[in-house]
């Protein structure tokens, strides 16, 4: 597994954790609203 490898799975992970945190967000605020 190569350095430039491992920098697009951090890349990736980062990405996944915005749009999990983001739609987590989202679900409370509707919730929220209710």
């Amino acid at each position: 597994m190569s350095v430039e490898d491992a920098k697009d799975l951090v890349q990736l992970w980062e990405v996944y954790c915005l749009l999990y945190a983001g739609l987590t967000l989202l679900n409370m605020l509707h919730v929220h609203v209710q």
